[in-house]
C-alpha cells in the first residue's frame, strides 16, 4: 500500500461529543492512486479519532462512511456528476474489542465495491474521482 498522509477535519460535533462527523478531502495528485489504495489509506486515517471517541465516551459507537466521488460519461468526459455522487457504507459497530483496522478496510472495500456497482447498471458512467471520505460517528 502507498504511503499516503490524511488529516481529518472535525465537520461538526454534538450532545457533548456523542455525535461527529469527519472529513477527509482527496488532494488531486491522490486520484493518480488506484482507488481501493486511496479509500483503504483513508478509511485506516479515522482509526485513531475512532477509538478515541470509544474511549472518552462510552465504549459503545457506531460509525458510517461515505464517498463524494464524480463519475463522467466516457462518450463525453466533460460531461460529469455535479454535485459529486454519494454512495455510504452500512453502519458498523466497534467495542473496544473490535478489531477496527479490520472493520475500515473492510468499509473501504464496501465502497469501492459500491463505486464499482454504480459504474454496472448500466447508466454509462464511469469513475472519474475522489473528492473526499465522510465519517459519522456516533456514541451509545
Amino acid at each position: 500500500m502507498h504511503q499516503l498522509s490524511f488529516t481529518p477535519i472535525k465537520r461538526s460535533s454534538g450532545f457533548g461529543g456523542i455525535a461527529t462527523e469527519w472529513s477527509i478531502y482527496y488532494p488531486k495528485e491522490y486520484n493518480l492512486c488506484d482507488h481501493i489504495t486511496l479509500l483503504e489509506s483513508s478509511a485506516l486515517a479515522m482509526k485513531d479519532i475512532i477509538q478515541k471517541q470509544l474511549y472518552e465516551k462510552t465504549l459503545k459507537l457506531k460509525y458510517t462512511m461515505n464517498i463524494h466521488a464524480v463519475f463522467t460519461k466516457p462518450v463525453n468526459p466533460e460531461v460529469k456528476t455535479e454535485p459529486p455522487v454519494v454512495l455510504w457504507t452500512d453502519p458498523t459497530v466497534v467495542y473496544p474489542a473490535t478489531d477496527l483496522e479490520k472493520c475500515l478496510i473492510d468499509d473501504a472495500k464496501e465502497l469501492y465495491n459500491k463505486i464499482e456497482e454504480y459504474e454496472g447498471i448500466g447508466s454509462g458512467w464511469v469513475i472519474d474521482y475522489l473528492v473526499r471520505l465522510d465519517t459519522g460517528i456516533y456514541s451509545f
